[in-house]
């Protein structure tokens, strides 16, 4: 049994493809850098060093775009966590049977055709149907994959079960208020201001995340480059067990994981050049100070490339420490420079928005 209407399309990112696919059930015509920009989805976040990740982990998207989306976009929505997995599954075979999709939460790790090693609790996902002899098998619409993919009920579990500081919550999944209305390019003038003014709210801050005992998880906005410097001593770092895969998975967040490359910085680029030349109304949204975003939103693009080699470099034991810090710090330099005219192109373009 597979829902009406849908056509699934792979792409860059879970959670921004994930909406595009949802949207375009009810005629919305949102590509994925649409989705990823209207759920203002940049963020410059750097985890605190653990045990298990030694080097650190640099996120580049929030923990909110899929919220923030609909806020923005006023689709009633709520985000629900739950500790009765059946209830869960109740929801999900009644959304289905109902003709709707349902938007869940996820660790790659227990997702059984991923086959990671690595844990993702942020992971997301649309659940759109199942299987006709076996309902306890489901069929989701995954950006990684150009089909539909088939899975158990008790893979989807253990992988809803799981949830970490950035992407807190048991059984995560999101209750929408369906079908959505026609759209409308109101709507998506709204919208933009409100993402605008979101995307204002995540870069330009100074914030450090404590947990219950004072000690740091993260570092946010323009605190993360800071942070990433002054946790970037290899030569101190070499001997850890943990040094190399640490390594590796950083490369890998900031260029593999769903992230489009370059952090992500690459789909609000793309979203930036679509706004620029929007035919219906292009003069709402100031196209020149759309360009200069997009230009240097694929600047940040590349020094963050630049960054994850040094780190694969070091993974593969290709760089020695010594010069592979001093590259880093460098690059460091540039992102934070970056982030600051990011920020002040954003400031600008949120005054000509409210003019126009």
């Amino acid at each position: 049994m597979l829902i009406s209407d849908f056509q699934h399309t792979a792409g860059r990112h879970c959670g921004s493809t994930a909406l595009s696919n949802l949207v375009g059930m009810y005629g919305w015509p949102l590509s994925e850098a649409d989705c990823f920009g209207l759920g203002a989805g940049l963020e410059a976040l750097f985890v605190a060093p653990t045990a298990d990740h030694p080097v650190g982990l640099f996120f580049g998207r929030g923990e909110y775009l899929e919220h923030d989306f609909f806020k923005h976009l006023r689709i009633p929505a709520t985000r629900n966590t739950s500790d009765d997995s059946d209830r869960v599954l109740q929801y999900i075979q009644a959304s289905l049977k109902a003709d709707r999709p349902v938007l869940v939460q996820a660790d790659v790790r227990y997702i059984d055709y991923y086959h990671s090693p690595e844990s993702f609790a942020g992971h997301k996902l649309l659940i759109v149907g199942y299987d006709d002899g076996n309902p306890h098998t489901l069929i989701c619409s995954d950006t990684a994959f150009p089909g539909l993919q088939t899975l158990t009920w008790s893979s989807l579990n253990r992988a809803m079960q799981s949830e970490s500081s950035l992407f807190p919550g048991r059984n995560v999944f999101y209750d929408l208020e369906l079908p959505l209305a026609a759209w409308s390019e109101e709507r998506r003038l709204v919208a933009v201001q409100s993402a605008c003014h979101r995307m204002l709210e995540l870069l330009d801050r100074h914030t450090i995340r404590r947990d219950n005992q004072g000690r740091v998880l993260y570092w946010q906005g323009s605190a993360a480059y800071g942070a990433w410097q002054e946790h970037s001593d290899f030569m101190a770092l070499r001997n850890h067990p943990g040094f190399l895969q640490s390594c590796r998975f950083m490369y890998q967040v900031i260029e593999k994981r769903g992230t489009g490359r370059g952090a992500f910085r690459g789909i609000l680029a793309d979203w930036f050049a679509g706004m620029a030349k929007n035919e219906n109304n292009a003069s709402h949204y100031a196209p020149a100070t759309c360009r200069a975003l997009e230009t240097e939103l694929r600047k940040q693009h590349q020094i963050l490339a630049n960054i994850a080699r040094v780190y694969k470099m070091l993974s593969l034991e290709k760089k020695e420490p010594e010069s592979a810090r001093a590259e880093l710090r460098g690059e460091l330099t540039r992102a934070q420079q970056s982030h600051a005219t990011l920020i002040e192109l954003l400031r600008e373009w949120e005054a000509q928005l409210s003019n126009a």
